[in-house]
């Protein structure tokens, strides 16, 4: 038993690869390849050491479609006591070996202690020699062989599990699951009906830490439906599929299950369809984001990967045949609209890797210009490519390769590297020698003539003797480069305001009265009216001095004398122009009390007056106030007609184009029409990068903080609404912050905000319906609170304002029933 025993862990020792690698190519040279050769399910006839000695063994070896699975127990006078082996991964042709891996790595002897002996992964190249059904393994770096004989061609499915493998092939169940804590290996005949198993175990072994049992020869019933295997004492074993990080191969239910989980990072990559040479397919390097992407995620953990960007930006390339280039705003616009997509549906970190040279100046653009629009959002993208080929060159030169043969593209690192990540994109046999020169110097030569200027054949290095075994260094080194690079910018990050915000508050006031409106924007409205009416001695009947007396008027709420002020300036009044600004005085003053057919009526008035200066656009506007009151007094549809034909006057992007968009985009909000208040979001996103629009970005935050209000995700909205007010101290976005933190559950936060609004100056006067609003949202936020005078004080003064609306407002009703117990 002991010399099983030993003899146990010296194969075990042997033994085998990572799960993931995938099988490498053919060698050229041989017309029945070595995974041809291994292809089926064995039976083991023997186990010989390496001084010739042989041990009975029993058990299976299966090959199948590029991964193994074994099983095998030493035979002998007590089968209970002897030990066993198990092991399952990939394997890959090397040159003239079989590559041999395993993730499953398990030895167990029940007399032992420990009687479990549990390693992760371990390799071994193996020899083969196959006569007829006998095959013969050499395991070439001790010389111990084992024997087979051919059981069946290994028809059936292997399924990956969470932690090993199962495979039913040939009326064969074998399985080999779990890890240092506990193991269940073994195999037997099986017969299947309807999902119900009946298993006759030939050889099975449970063990963990403490024991470890063999059971020989007996029957067991299971289930298996594709997704688990169920022994009938209720052991479980899951079948982990294949794509388990890929979000286009989940459901929306398993996505959003996910995300529920605190899976929360997104993990980009975007490739390229171009030319690699005569050897290499034009998806090599989006192959190569696959295949990173995966390991990225296996690696950092609670990440899904999306679907990869296949096109890049390839111009140089254009010579050859295939290969598709795309313009650099088309590309960074189509990584915005998956970062759209993924911020709304709640990814919390968003990684853009680059997998092809071109691409990396754009995505350091990229990270920068998106990280602005979605200060809740973690978005980092990946733009060293002085390190991610370096990462390469420091492989290359422990290899003893040297950097003109190791190329820096379509070169022996990169063969190499897609012969370890996709080998069927691999075709070593039409592989030659292209440019040997240093590739880095010759940078402007090819950007500005092609490639082709310099490698008539599109190879930049030496491909021929790229290897599989190099191409996994190769493949390794990046993967830890990309995942060191992920976990560091996930780890510990906290939403933050951007650094730099355009302002996008009120113009700098100009001209005689500059300094009057300073001081009355300051809130001191004594001493700016003082310096108004001095000016307007000096200046009897001036239009522009009465309207700014207007507006301090408003601003103290004096509202009937705002307006006496102006209605007497527009009975004096004959030039179209200041007719107009009086219409548009007076229509914002009606909103203050109620009188919402009269504002409209001065804007109609108003739209009147600009058709005849020839100005669409700021006819557009006039209609976008008209909007803005049904919108607030509750008539949804007719604000988003109007907000239509608003547009229709102001197609083009501009600053009246963008305040239509974005009040639009908040009307389609409140009728829950967020997929189409989405889009209005896009156009807007799509104007901040022109450097004339970029204060438009606060239109931008207050949009997307509605929709996520409407998402049920306050904390974020508040994170948009913060930088909107850190741009223009708004009422519109104070009012979003205090619904946000009332969502929230901050009762004095949203307090604090809405009193902040009330006491605001100029900025209200283009809006006043937030203005008169907020004193009905605080009499209900102190009632919420259990204030109960406080809340009627702010009731009262509400409708000191509305109360004699010419609409039956439900603000107005409340308030109204709050007040009759007085």
């Amino acid at each position: 038993m002991k010399k099983h025993r030993s003899a146990s862990l010296v194969v075990f020792s042997l033994l085998f690869i990572l799960y993931c690698v995938n099988p490498a190519a053919e060698e050229a040279d041989q017309p029945v390849s070595l995974e041809q050769q291994v292809e089926g399910l064995w039976m083991y006839t023997a186990l010989v050491t390496p001084d010739g000695e042989e041990l009975p063994l029993e058990g299976v070896f299966l090959f199948r479609n590029g991964v193994f699975v074994q099983y095998a127990q030493y035979t002998g006078e007590s089968s209970r006591e002897q030990g066993a082996m198990a092991h399952a991964g990939p394997y890959s042709e090397g040159n003239g070996f079989i590559h041999l891996a395993a993730e499953q790595t398990i030895s167990t002897a029940p007399s032992e202690s420990p009687p479990l002996n549990y390693r992760g992964l371990t390799e071994h190249e193996v020899d083969v020699k196959r006569t007829g059904d006998e095959l013969t393994l050499s395991f070439m770096r001790s010389g111990t062989m084992q024997k087979f004989v051919l059981a069946g061609p290994g028809e059936g499915e292997v399924y990956k599990l969470e932690n090993g493998a199962l495979a039913l092939v040939d009326g064969y169940l074998i399985l080999v699951s779990g890890d240092e804590n506990g193991v269940e290996t073994g195999y037997g005949r099986y017969e299947a009906e309807n999902g119900a198993i009946g298993l006759n175990t030939a050889y099975w072994t449970s063990a963990n830490q403490s024991s470890a049992s063999n059971a020989n020869n007996t029957g067991m019933n299971a289930t298996f439906d594709g997704q688990s295997l169920a022994l009938e004492d209720g052991r479980r074993f899951n079948v982990l599929s294949p794509a388990r990080h890929e979000l286009e191969k989940k459901t929306w239910k398993e996505v959003e299950a996910a995300l529920n989980s605190g899976i929360t990072t997104a993990i980009i990559t975007i490739g390229a369809t171009e030319q690699h040479g005569p050897q290499l397919a034009l998806a090599t390097d989006s192959a190569s984001g696959d295949c990173l992407a995966r390991m990225v995620a296996e690696r950092v953990g609670q990440a899904l990967i999306t679907p990869n960007i296949r096109v890049g930006i390839s111009p140089h390339h254009m010579h050859f045949a295939g290969t598709i280039s795309v313009r650099k705003p088309i590309l960074k616009s189509l990584v915005y609209e998956y970062v759209h997509s993924l911020a709304w549906h709640g990814f919390r970190h968003i990684a853009i890797i680059p997998t092809h040279g071109t691409n990396f100046p754009m995505a350091g653009e990229l990270g920068e210009e998106l990280r602005v629009l979605y200060p809740h959002v973690n978005i980092f993208s990946y733009s060293d490519a002085d390190a991610y080929l370096g990462s390469a060159a420091v492989i290359s030169e422990r290899l003893g390769i040297d950097p003109a043969t190791a190329g820096t593209h379509a070169g022996l690192s990169e063969t190499a590297f897609m012969l370890a990540c996709e080998p069927e994109l691999v075709d070593l046999e039409s592989a030659e020698q292209g440019f040997m020169g240093d590739a880095m110097a010759m940078g402007e030569k090819l950007n500005r003539d092609g490639t082709h200027s310099i490698s008539p054949i599109g190879v930049l290095g030496d491909p021929r003797g790229a290897t599989v075994e190099a191409g996994r260094e190769y493949l390794e080194s990046r993967a830890e480069l990309l995942s060191d690079y992920v976990m560091e910018r996930r780890e510990g990050w906290t939403p933050e305001i951007p650094g730099y915000l355009p302002y996008g508050g009120l113009p700098e006031p100009e001209g005689d009265l500059a300094d009057a409106i300073k001081t009355r924007r300051s809130g001191d409205f004594d001493a700016a009216r003082q310096m108004l009416q001095e000016k307007l001695q000096e200046q009897p009947g001036d239009p522009m001095i009465i309207l700014e007396l207007a507006r301090v008027d408003t601003l103290e709420d004096e509202i009937d004398s705002a307006r006496a002020g102006l209605e007497t300036l527009l009975a004096e009044t004959t030039g179209n122009e200041t007719l107009e600004m009086i219409h548009d005085e007076l229509a914002l003053i009606s909103t203050y009390q109620g009188r919402f057919a009269e504002a409209a009526e001065h804007k109609l008035e108003a739209k009147r007056l600009r058709g005849l200066r020839n100005d669409p656009a700021g006819e557009g506007l006039k209609l976008f106030y008209i909007a803005y009151f049904q919108a607030e007094t509750g008539r949804v549809d007719e604000a988003i007609e109007s907000y239509g034909q608003a547009l229709e006057l102001a197609r083009d992007p501009s600053d009246i184009n963008l305040d239509i968009e974005h009040l639009v985009g908040l009307a389609l909000v409140k009728k829950g029409r967020l997929l189409d208040a989405a889009q209005r979001l896009r156009v807007i996103g799509d104007s901040v990068n022109d450097p004339e629009f970029r204060s438009h970005i606060r239109r931008f935050y207050h949009l997307n903080g509605e929709i996520l209000l409407q998402l049920n995700r306050p904390e974020d909205a508040a994170m948009n609404f913060q930088a909107t007010l850190k741009i223009y101290d708004h009422p519109l976005y104070r009012e979003s912050m205090a619904r946000a933190k009332w969502q929230a559950g901050d009762l004095e936060g949203a307090i604090a905000e809405m009193e902040r609004l009330v006491t605001l100056t100029d900025a209200r006067l283009d809006i006043p319906i937030h203005y008169v609003k907020a004193h009905y949202q605080l009499g209900q936020l102190y009632e919420e609170q259990g204030d109960e005078d406080h809340a009627r004080d702010w009731y009262r003064r509400f409708l000191q304002f509305w109360g004699s609306s010419d609409m039956d407002l439900e603000e107005i009703r409340e308030a109204r029933n709050k007040l009759s117990v007085d």
